[in-house]
């Protein structure tokens, strides 16, 4: 077994996909013998693993920074009262 079917093998909703994807290829070379281009397939499984990443951290503000900042000064603080090591 190849390196990338023991990767969709492991993870089941790409394995879904990839058996949709299959199917469709095997309906499309029924109907033509046109196979779509491998630039083609690429994009189509570039688009869908985009579509399946999680959302990414908002953007560090200068709010953001300020709130972090304050948190970090509490705990130094907090530590500090408490006489633990930083």
């Amino acid at each position: 077994m190849s390196k990338v079917n023991k990767a969709i093998a492991k993870q089941s909703d790409v394995k879904v996909y990839v058996k949709k994807l299959e199917q469709r290829y095997d309906v499309a070379s029924l109907e033509s013998e046109e196979m779509p281009s491998g630039k083609a397939m690429i994009a189509e499984i570039e688009e869908y693993l985009r579509s399946q990443e999680p959302p990414r951290c908002p953007r560090m503000t200068p709010t953001n920074q300020r709130i972090d900042q304050t948190m970090l000064e509490s705990r130094v603080a907090t530590h500090s009262r408490l006489g633990l090591r930083q």
